[in-house]
């Protein structure tokens, strides 16, 4: 996505509730999972359910620096490379389940919260995702709410295919 499609405010705010109603659907279905039932082979091949946590996890926190980039104007911090996000992911998909799930929940309330406070003028602010591809900021909310409903499927534990296709589609019409 290389130009700037603008967004209504009311469009925007929807999309924030998207992603409140998808995380708590993702993290309700995990809470009280076992170590074993985490530790278990997800739908994404060679990984386990704490992997795709692990990586839910930090695409919310990719996400929020995107955000307070589009928001500041300035780099948060500095990014990671592609070997430290991958032994960060390893690290986190190894703790204990309470622990995993809890981390999940944090960091996708930390998106949201970085989100609800976002001024409206920010949201047009161009960024540019780890791959090298810029977006305005706004379609960051698309990409969780999409990462959220599709390893919600890796996950295995109890959303059904039904009716997503269609859900899935709006996310590109909205």
């Amino acid at each position: 996505m290389t130009g700037s499609v603008e967004m209504s405010t009311a469009d925007i705010h929807d999309l924030i509730d998207d992603v409140v109603r998808s995380s708590s659907r993702l993290t309700r279905a995990v809470a009280g999972r076992t170590d074993a039932e985490l530790r278990a082979p997800s739908q994404r091949e060679g990984r386990t359910r704490g992997h795709v946590l692990a990586h839910v996890a930090h695409s919310a926190d990719a996400y929020v620096w995107l955000l307070c980039l589009a928001r500041t104007g300035a780099e948060p911090g500095p990014r990671g490379d592609a070997a430290a996000l991958a032994r960060a992911m390893a690290e986190t998909a190894a703790l204990p389940a309470v622990e995993l799930v809890a981390e999940v929940r944090g960091c996708l309330e930390r998106f949201v919260a970085e989100a609800r406070e976002m001024p409206a003028a920010a949201w047009d602010g161009m960024v540019t995702a780890l791959a090298g591809w810029r977006h305005p900021a706004w379609y960051t909310l698309r990409r969780c709410l999409r990462e959220l409903e599709t390893h919600h499927l890796d996950l295995d534990v109890g959303l059904l295919h039904v009716g997503l296709a269609d859900h899935v589609c709006l996310l590109g019409t909205r």
